[in-house]
């Protein structure tokens, strides 16, 4: 029974990575024919010989998809049809990239080719592997899926097409292509570090889709010998904005492309803390100069009992990320952090905080699109090595039944924020998402305690008295 459940999950995972590919592949194929005539004549081509220059463009990309097709099929055979998808996805993906800085047709026609290759790679891999993995009752229902999201990727190419330059266009299929396998393979890392961490438990892994477009990989681990209960969601959706949000955005267009990865731990022993991530990506067409493309996230720690060494510890590590980037990024995040993870009705900060960003762009820090992508992965890629130092530290201490009734009525905290402030919930919620994927992030268990009174000089007093905005915890006791 347990390969059965495997084999489906696989089969679901399978499908949900080919249509999503086939997303950005339809998107890249469409958008050519979208913006060619506006990319050549950017180029400096004259009228007169736009068809002709048009016409040699195509050909360089059908002879990249005809390379293309001998050379994954056979790759295909000898490294596998998962690999193929994967390294196909990756390479029409830094294609659409280059197309966006081109300077010259032969520079056009070279990198034309090179996208017909990568393209060939996932139209040929994606559809095989969802024939050869599904029952002949159910492939016609995969196929069905991998298509009808394809054709999604037209209708973005077109709207996109419609209101960007042709440069930015092509950066844009560029990035979501990246940013599909970027999330991909963080939660990949972050889940084996964490099933590491915990020793026993394993990762339940549900593949799911979105009524409206897109879909993601909800994995959820619990009663484990560190984590009692902890979730790694990754999700790539798109559609309609609702009216909330378009008002909320102050926008007008309602087609919207967001892919990311989000975690929430709920750690057994009181002295371990809770700790939450997410890093995103989000675009939506607009009028002339009013696009919307961002990068937002962030990571902060919610401790039951406040220890100020592991303060200085998390802090520490999340300036050292920042700073490599961005001399200024840590203090302002971390401002944001505090101003963003405050519980109003309570008159507390929901942890210590951490970094909290939103609409990062190359306008908004001064940075390309480039570094902004290796400032998320960055942050992605410090959560392991942090949570694993302050899981070792603390998850042997001892702890009575009044450590663990603190650390319910803690936990009763992180569920008021959430249910109420949090952007990412009430985003969830508003673009019918997963209602399942979307309250991962709440405890399996948390207490409300009426007119709670922390003892004088009591841990639990000491705990509150750090919860608050604009403490220096690199500096805390020092």
């Amino acid at each position: 029974m347990d390969q059965i459940a495997a084999n489906k999950k696989n089969v679901r995972m399978i499908v949900m990575v080919a249509a999503l590919g086939y997303f950005v592949d339809i998107y890249d194929l469409i958008l050519f024919s979208v913006i060619r005539v506006k990319s050549l004549k950017g180029l400096g081509v004259p009228d007169s010989d736009l068809l002709d220059v048009g016409a040699m463009l195509i050909n360089s990309q059908m002879m990249g998809m005809l390379v293309g097709g001998i050379l994954w099929g056979v790759l295909g055979d000898k490294k596998g049809r998962i690999s193929v998808l994967f390294g196909s996805i990756l390479l029409y993906s830094l294609a659409n990239l280059a197309n966006g800085f081109v300077t010259s047709v032969p520079a056009y026609a070279v990198i034309r080719f090179i996208a017909g290759i990568g393209l060939a790679g996932e139209l040929g891999a994606g559809i095989t592997l969802v024939t050869e993995t599904m029952s002949k009752e159910n492939r016609g229902y995969g196929t069905m899926i991998v298509a009808g999201v394809g054709l999604m990727g037209a209708v973005a190419a077109a709207i996109i097409g419609e209101h960007y330059t042709w440069e930015t266009s092509y950066i844009i299929g560029g990035v979501m292509g990246l940013m599909l396998l970027a999330m991909r393979l963080i939660q990949d890392e972050i889940c084996a570090g964490l099933e590491l961490a915990d020793g026993v438990a394993k990762f339940v892994e549900e593949i799911w889709e979105r009524d409206g477009g897109g879909g993601g990989r909800t994995r959820i681990i619990q009663n484990g010998n560190v984590l009692e209960k902890g979730g790694v969601n990754f999700s790539a959706v798109h559609g309609k904005l609702p009216e909330t949000i378009k008002k909320a955005f102050g926008v007008n267009e309602d087609d919207f492309f967001a892919t990311g990865v989000s975690i929430v731990i709920h750690p057994k022993n009181p002295w371990v803390p809770i700790i939450h991530m997410n890093i995103r990506y989000f675009e939506m067409a607009g009028e002339k100069g009013k696009e919307m493309s961002w990068f937002g996230g962030g990571i902060d720690l919610t401790p039951h009992y406040v220890i100020e060494d592991d303060a200085r510890f998390f802090h520490e590590s999340l300036q050292a990320t920042c700073d490599k980037f961005h001399s200024d990024f840590y203090s302002k995040f971390k401002k944001w952090a505090d101003d963003y993870f405050f519980i109003k009705h309570r008159n507390e900060t929901r942890g210590i905080g951490g970094i909290f960003y939103d609409r990062l762009n190359p306008q908004s820090t001064g940075l390309d699109w480039k570094d902004i992508f290796e400032f998320s992965k960055a942050v992605g890629r410090t959560f392991i090595p942090a949570y694993t130092e302050l899981i070792n530290r603390n998850k042997n201490k001892t702890f009575t039944e009044d450590h663990k009734n603190w650390q319910y009525q803690r936990r009763s905290r992180y569920v008021e924020f959430n249910l109420v402030y949090d952007a990412g919930t009430k985003f969830g919620l508003e673009t019918n998402g997963r209602i399942e994927s979307i309250l991962m992030s709440l405890p399996p268990q948390a207490n409300w305690i009426y007119d709670f009174k922390a003892k004088s000089g009591s841990e639990e007093e000491k705990t509150l008295n750090l919860l608050k905005k604009g403490i220096n915890w690199s500096q805390i006791n020092t």
